[in-house]
């Protein structure tokens, strides 16, 4: 909840330091906005701006897993926003922290729930090459994601054109 903030510098991949080397003077560094940190923040800002669900409605986690050795949902986290102020808006974040693998919402017999109707078609915004997911019958959702990797999936009927 809330607004996202990125720390002075993050954008430029400051590596900072002890104090009072913990920040590089900004305005010496030229500011390079091709720096690939600096374009992911740019992105991130876009589709915040075009999806009303990044922004409103209301939160709810659907998979928060404690585990974070080999099992299929070490490192899983996900939510979805929608409705009160959102409106049809919906958007759905899983976030693989992982280290080393490639992780699941799922564990044993559980799976993923979402409050998407079943067959909704949900495209990851957040990759440029727009994979995308279909909400199963039972309701629930199977993704697989990389280490460290995330997904910000939408309605495919929601998807702005050309970002």
């Amino acid at each position: 909840d809330g607004i996202p903030c990125v720390y002075y510098g993050t954008e430029q991949q400051f590596a900072g330091g002890n104090d009072p080397a913990n920040r590089e003077d900004l305005w010496l560094t030229g500011y390079d906005q091709t720096a690939p940190t600096y374009q992911f923040v740019q992105r991130l800002t876009k589709l915040r701006k075009a999806y009303v669900a990044l922004r409103r409605g209301a939160t709810n986690v659907t998979w928060a897993s404690s585990r974070s050795a080999d099992e299929t949902d070490a490192g899983i986290f996900a939510f979805e926003r929608t409705g009160g102020d959102a409106g049809d808006g919906y958007a759905l974040i899983v976030l693989n922290t992982h280290r080393s693998k490639a992780s699941s919402p799922m564990f044993e017999t559980d799976t993923m729930g979402v409050t998407a109707a079943p067959g909704t078609v949900l495209v990851d915004v957040l990759s440029t090459d727009r994979p995308s997911f279909t909400v199963a019958a039972d309701g629930s959702l199977s993704i697989q994601l990389e280490r460290q990797q995330g997904v910000v999936l939408v309605p495919d009927y929601q998807v702005v054109p050309g970002l």
